[in-house]
């Protein structure tokens, strides 16, 4: 709260007498305002933010593994926080422990994050985001993926932790083989 004073340049005058009040203290907000609150419309915007902090600690988990030359506790943490099931996570490990075997062909000593840049929305609600996704592998090391044009996520409801403030965890991370859109993993929710 801003206190603005007026001065005059005349000198006082006779009459009665004033005084200034004090105003009262601003009390300390007791509330935060969550960035990662779900809107009321989700928006193109909202999911690449959203996308980005997951693939952040997705990177975060790899960057640990990477380091140790092992799937580590952390690794382990970070990826249960930002995949919605266990057939997920279990998905990844194997990725993950397979990239190692084959002696990290592909990721650099210090891979950077994946980029994923929604290109389209095919659903959204509190329940679930489906979209179809441009997904950037090439910020991980060098002769890797590359660019995958056909990609598609979706995204399920989740609590909040440390580990994951967005709100959402993947229930779907991917492509089809065939080449063509894989089943809208939203419809069950």
């Amino acid at each position: 709260m801003a206190l603005v004073g007026a001065c005059s340049s005349g000198g006082a005058k006779p009459g009665g007498t004033g005084s200034v009040g004090t105003a009262p203290r601003a009390q300390a907000s007791t509330t935060t305002i969550d960035p990662w609150a779900v809107p009321a419309v989700i928006t193109v915007p909202y999911v690449n933010r959203v996308l980005a902090e997951l693939n952040h600690i997705d990177g975060n988990a790899i960057r640990s593994a990477r380091a140790a030359n092992a799937l580590t506790p952390e690794f382990n943490q970070l990826e249960m926080s930002i995949f919605a099931t266990e057939q997920n996570f279990d998905l990844t490990q194997q990725v993950w422990q397979k990239t190692i075997a084959d002696g990290w062909a592909n990721v650099s000593e210090d891979p950077g994050d994946v980029v994923s840049t929604v290109m389209q929305l095919l659903s959204t609600s509190s329940q679930c985001i489906y979209a179809s996704v441009r997904e950037d592998f090439s910020h991980q090391g060098p002769g890797g993926v590359g660019v995958a044009p056909k990609w598609w996520i979706a995204l399920s409801p989740t609590r909040p932790t440390t580990a994951n403030p967005t709100h959402w965890a993947f229930i779907y991370d991917g492509y089809d083989s065939s080449g063509g859109a894989p089943t809208n993993a939203c419809a069950g929710y």
